[in-house]
């Protein structure tokens, strides 16, 4: 039986660990892997002179291209490991972990699986974890891939 597999990136080394991870398991023939990447809105509030638009919009630019380099990185990856898998990509908008959880919903995903956390340590402390909250909410099972180095430094 086909399955659904979700992969969430946002180019970190984790993301990508846990790409080139799941993209080499064995999974059922007919199987897809669907990679997405979130656009993160910028809250925007109107000024009358206008003067936050240009920052807002270079903002919004800067966010495509990091999500467009994010799939065709792993777009590539995924073609370079042999694998029976379908492969698609898809950009989602919003809060990462709410953008996540929804898709996994809607698209009916089997598995979510994902690397320990992204390039933004900072916005991880201050606002939570995405994988903590991909983990909570998801409809499905979720595969939390860590780097090795870090598995046996925390064995200690």
């Amino acid at each position: 039986m086909p399955l659904r597999i979700l992969h969430p990136t946002d180019g970190s080394t984790n993301a990508k660990l846990a790409l080139r991870e799941c993209a080499a398991w064995s999974w059922p023939t007919g199987s897809v892997l669907r990679v997405v990447s979130v656009v993160r809105p910028w809250p925007f509030v109107g000024d009358p002179l206008m003067t936050g638009a240009a920052v807002y919009s270079q903002h919004l630019l800067d966010e495509d291209r990091r999500v467009e380099s994010d799939l065709r990185a792993s777009e590539d990856a995924v073609r370079a490991t042999p694998t029976d898998i379908r492969f698609e990509t898809r950009r989602l908008e919003g809060d990462a972990g709410r953008a996540i959880v929804a898709e996994a919903l809607e698209w009916g995903a089997d598995y979510v699986v994902m690397g320990a956390h992204g390039r933004n340590a900072l916005a991880t402390v201050a606002l939570g974890s995405v994988a903590r909250y991909v983990v909570e909410h998801a409809p499905c099972s979720v595969l939390v891939v860590r780097p090795r180095l870090a598995r046996v430094g925390a064995a200690k």
